[in-house]
């Protein structure tokens, strides 16, 4: 805030279109500002089992992410639930932190013979049941109950969270997607259309979603906007 030409607008964007030359930011309030560039910086959003009672400990005794969270869980009776077949690397994620681990699927087989075994192998009980719901108190899980009636013990775990993206401007861009749902850049942040650069979790997308790395790809895009703009007005 102490460089003269920034200032902050906390305004809710509803759509971002090419406008004659610029690109056009229009906001919920009726405002519409013009740019040489924009920075979509919009971030994913977590997709949820559905599993009632879930929100309620998410970001407090359940995590999506072992690096981020699990030396907090170390020691604990762990729980990893997953309805996809990553269930298997992040188990041997927080296996480094508990030995006390049990897998819950929500009613999907999604492991293969030989993962269950290594599993069996390690002690780490798998459960196929379907979840009926989390209970605990004031964000801290304490058990899970299934539809047929048994119930386990548990104060943490990790999540296996989707991930989509937050704002659709990207796709309404026509900006390229990988295959992960992640827009496409080069190492500035430059997307296929002109002016338009991305950074953050929205352009890495991939399973290191993390604030520390989220803000370098910011750091790269501002260097590419930056370049850009200089090489444009110096060569006019």
């Amino acid at each position: 805030m102490k460089y003269p030409n920034i200032a902050i607008q906390k305004q809710r964007v509803i759509d971002i279109k090419k406008v004659d030359e610029t690109i056009g930011v229009f906001t919920k309030d009726g405002n519409m500002y013009r740019a040489k560039k924009v920075i979509l910086s919009t971030g994913l959003t977590d997709v949820m089992p559905q599993i009632a009672g879930i929100h309620d400990f998410y970001g407090t005794s359940l995590f999506s992410c072992p690096f981020c969270d699990g030396w907090e869980l170390k020691n604990g009776t762990v729980v990893v639930i997953s309805e996809e077949p990553r269930a298997f690397h992040i188990t041997k994620m927080m296996y480094n932190w508990s030995r006390d681990v049990v897998v819950c699927t929500n009613g999907k087989s999604i492991l293969s013979p030989e993962q269950k075994e290594l599993f069996t192998k390690k002690n780490i009980t798998l459960i196929e049941d379907e979840i009926l719901y989390l209970g605990g108190d004031r964000g801290h899980l304490k058990k899970i109950r299934f539809k047929n009636g048994k119930e386990i013990a548990r104060d943490g775990g990790l999540l296996a969270t989707g991930l989509q993206q937050a704002a659709p401007f990207a796709q309404t861009l026509g900006c390229t997607m990988n295959k992960m749902g992640g827009i496409e850049t080069e190492i500035f942040g430059r997307t296929n259309i002109a002016g338009v650069y991305a950074s953050g979790d929205n352009s890495n997308f991939n399973s290191l979603s993390q604030v520390i790395i989220a803000a370098a790809e910011g750091s790269k895009a501002a260097i590419g906007v930056i370049s850009d703009l200089i090489n444009e007005e110096f060569e006019n």
